[in-house]
Protein backbone atom coordinates (compact mmCIF):
# COMPACT_ATOMS: atom_id res chain seq x y z
CA UNK A 1 0.00 0.00 0.00
CA UNK A 2 1.25 3.41 -1.04
CA UNK A 3 1.14 6.64 0.29
CA UNK A 4 -0.90 9.27 -1.44
CA UNK A 5 -0.57 12.13 0.51
CA UNK A 6 1.04 15.00 -0.59
CA UNK A 7 2.74 17.27 1.56
CA UNK A 8 1.79 20.69 -0.10
CA UNK A 9 3.03 24.34 0.81
CA UNK A 10 0.14 26.63 1.76
CA UNK A 11 -1.10 29.30 -0.78
CA UNK A 12 -0.68 33.34 0.11
CA UNK A 13 2.00 35.69 0.40
CA UNK A 14 5.48 34.51 2.17
CA UNK A 15 6.17 38.33 2.59
CA UNK A 16 4.54 42.06 3.08
CA UNK A 17 5.10 44.74 1.82
CA UNK A 18 4.84 47.91 4.42
CA UNK A 19 4.75 51.82 4.35
CA UNK A 20 4.17 54.76 7.04
CA UNK A 21 1.30 57.06 5.70
CA UNK A 22 0.32 60.02 7.30
CA UNK A 23 -3.04 59.63 9.49
CA UNK A 24 -5.73 61.46 8.24
CA UNK A 25 -7.07 62.55 11.71
CA UNK A 26 -6.49 65.70 13.13
CA UNK A 27 -7.41 64.87 16.48
CA UNK A 28 -5.26 61.02 16.42
CA UNK A 29 -2.66 59.86 18.17
CA UNK A 30 0.60 58.13 17.86
CA UNK A 31 0.86 54.68 17.52
CA UNK A 32 2.73 54.29 20.59
CA UNK A 33 0.41 55.97 22.66
CA UNK A 34 -0.94 54.56 25.98
CA UNK A 35 -4.15 55.69 24.79
CA UNK A 36 -4.26 53.23 21.47
CA UNK A 37 -2.94 50.44 23.87
CA UNK A 38 -5.41 50.48 26.09
CA UNK A 39 -8.59 51.55 23.78
CA UNK A 40 -7.45 49.93 20.50
CA UNK A 41 -6.55 46.35 22.24
CA UNK A 42 -9.73 46.17 22.71
CA UNK A 43 -11.08 46.25 19.81
CA UNK A 44 -8.18 44.20 17.55
CA UNK A 45 -5.97 42.36 19.82
CA UNK A 46 -3.22 43.00 21.43
CA UNK A 47 -1.37 41.12 18.63
CA UNK A 48 -3.24 43.70 16.31
CA UNK A 49 -1.65 46.75 18.61
CA UNK A 50 1.72 44.85 18.65
CA UNK A 51 1.99 44.67 14.64
CA UNK A 52 1.31 48.26 14.54
CA UNK A 53 4.02 49.31 17.10
CA UNK A 54 6.56 46.41 15.19
CA UNK A 55 6.02 48.33 11.69
CA UNK A 56 6.11 51.88 13.14
CA UNK A 57 9.76 50.94 14.69
CA UNK A 58 11.03 50.32 11.13
CA UNK A 59 13.17 53.02 9.92
CA UNK A 60 10.37 54.22 6.90
CA UNK A 61 10.83 57.23 5.56
CA UNK A 62 7.10 58.88 6.01
CA UNK A 63 4.97 59.04 3.03
CA UNK A 64 7.63 57.17 0.76
CA UNK A 65 5.52 55.46 -2.74
CA UNK A 66 7.99 52.33 -1.94
CA UNK A 67 7.22 49.38 0.12
CA UNK A 68 9.58 47.73 2.66
CA UNK A 69 9.19 43.94 1.68
CA UNK A 70 9.00 41.97 5.35
CA UNK A 71 9.07 38.40 5.57
CA UNK A 72 5.98 37.06 6.82
CA UNK A 73 8.08 34.32 8.93
CA UNK A 74 10.07 36.86 10.69
CA UNK A 75 7.60 39.31 11.63
CA UNK A 76 5.69 36.49 12.87
CA UNK A 77 8.42 35.32 15.66
CA UNK A 78 8.47 39.06 15.86
CA UNK A 79 5.04 39.09 17.33
CA UNK A 80 5.35 35.73 19.07
CA UNK A 81 3.48 33.71 16.51
CA UNK A 82 4.27 30.65 14.18
CA UNK A 83 4.01 31.38 10.50
CA UNK A 84 2.46 28.28 8.72
CA UNK A 85 1.73 30.17 5.47
CA UNK A 86 -1.82 30.88 4.23
CA UNK A 87 -4.25 33.43 4.32
CA UNK A 88 -4.98 31.97 7.48
CA UNK A 89 -2.34 31.91 9.20
CA UNK A 90 -2.46 34.22 12.41
CA UNK A 91 -0.09 37.07 10.99
CA UNK A 92 -2.46 37.53 7.85
CA UNK A 93 -5.35 37.74 9.95
CA UNK A 94 -4.08 40.15 12.55
CA UNK A 95 -3.27 42.55 9.21
CA UNK A 96 -6.82 41.87 7.99
CA UNK A 97 -8.56 42.58 11.19
CA UNK A 98 -6.32 45.87 11.22
CA UNK A 99 -7.68 46.70 7.84
CA UNK A 100 -11.05 46.13 8.70
CA UNK A 101 -11.11 48.46 11.22
CA UNK A 102 -8.62 50.82 9.31
CA UNK A 103 -6.01 50.92 10.90
CA UNK A 104 -4.20 49.51 7.84
CA UNK A 105 -5.07 50.09 4.47
CA UNK A 106 -4.81 47.13 1.86
CA UNK A 107 -2.59 47.91 -1.21
CA UNK A 108 -2.48 44.84 -3.15
CA UNK A 109 -2.06 44.48 -6.31
CA UNK A 110 -1.94 40.67 -8.24
CA UNK A 111 1.60 39.77 -7.30
CA UNK A 112 1.79 41.54 -4.17
CA UNK A 113 0.50 41.85 -0.65
CA UNK A 114 1.08 45.57 0.87
CA UNK A 115 -0.57 47.87 3.48
CA UNK A 116 -0.01 51.12 4.69
CA UNK A 117 0.04 51.79 8.23
CA UNK A 118 -0.97 55.69 8.88
CA UNK A 119 1.80 57.49 11.68
CA UNK A 120 -1.60 58.68 14.02
CA UNK A 121 -4.71 56.37 14.68
CA UNK A 122 -8.06 57.69 14.77
CA UNK A 123 -10.02 58.12 18.46
CA UNK A 124 -12.06 54.59 18.94
CA UNK A 125 -15.38 55.31 17.55
CA UNK A 126 -18.61 54.73 19.79
CA UNK A 127 -19.87 51.79 18.37
CA UNK A 128 -16.67 49.98 19.16
CA UNK A 129 -17.36 50.85 22.27
CA UNK A 130 -20.71 48.60 22.44
CA UNK A 131 -19.43 46.23 24.76
CA UNK A 132 -17.20 47.89 26.81
CA UNK A 133 -17.99 48.09 30.49
CA UNK A 134 -18.61 51.79 31.96
CA UNK A 135 -15.52 51.80 33.48
CA UNK A 136 -13.37 51.53 30.18
CA UNK A 137 -15.79 54.02 28.61
CA UNK A 138 -15.10 56.49 31.11
CA UNK A 139 -11.52 56.31 30.91
CA UNK A 140 -11.63 56.90 27.45
CA UNK A 141 -13.96 59.81 27.84
CA UNK A 142 -11.19 61.41 30.03
CA UNK A 143 -8.54 60.05 27.46
CA UNK A 144 -9.91 61.61 25.01
CA UNK A 145 -11.17 65.04 26.75
CA UNK A 146 -7.47 66.00 27.82
CA UNK A 147 -5.98 65.07 24.29
CA UNK A 148 -8.22 67.57 22.80
CA UNK A 149 -7.80 70.26 25.39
Amino acid sequence: MTNNTATTTPIGPRSVGVRLITGTCADGFEIDSRYVEEFWTPVVGPTGILLLRTIARIPLHLDSPSHATIDLDLLSQMLGLRFKGGQHSSIVRTITRLTYFELASSEETDTEYNIAIPNRVRPVEAHHQKNWSDVIIAGHDIALALHRK
